[in-house]
């Protein structure tokens, strides 16, 4: 159980955030119970980096890397002003968003946190 608290607290922010979906925080949640709370901590920060990788590559083939990385510019400096709330124009699934499937990174993050022990 402490591995789904520790997911529900890890992946709930950015779901509370609209920056990812349910389904995720349902898969990350799985995963915690199946592998513990110590060794969650290490397939979050594998998933963290396999997430970035699959982005940028997924942005590049699409061709809109620049509009993506204004948009998470837009979104840092939303948060930075008001604090943990959800931005009005930028939502997951809106129509000119671009958004990867996360569970591939959680699937490579939990693979490669068995490596790392």
């Amino acid at each position: 159980m402490a591995g789904v608290a520790l997911a529900v607290v890890l992946f709930g922010i950015p779901c509370f955030l609209k920056g990812m979906g349910l389904g995720d925080l349902k898969l990350a949640a799985g995963v915690g119970a199946w592998i513990g709370p110590g060794q969650f901590l290490i397939a979050f920060v594998m998933t963290g980096i396999a997430g970035g990788i699959i982005a940028v590559a997924y942005a590049l083939w699409r061709g809109c890397l620049g509009d993506c990385l204004d948009q998470t510019n837009e979104l840092l400096m939303h948060f930075a002003k008001s604090g943990a709330r959800a931005h009005g124009d930028i939502r997951l699934g809106g129509r000119k968003e671009v958004s990867i499937p996360y569970a591939p990174a959680i699937a490579i993050g939990t693979l490669f946190s068995f490596f790392a022990r």
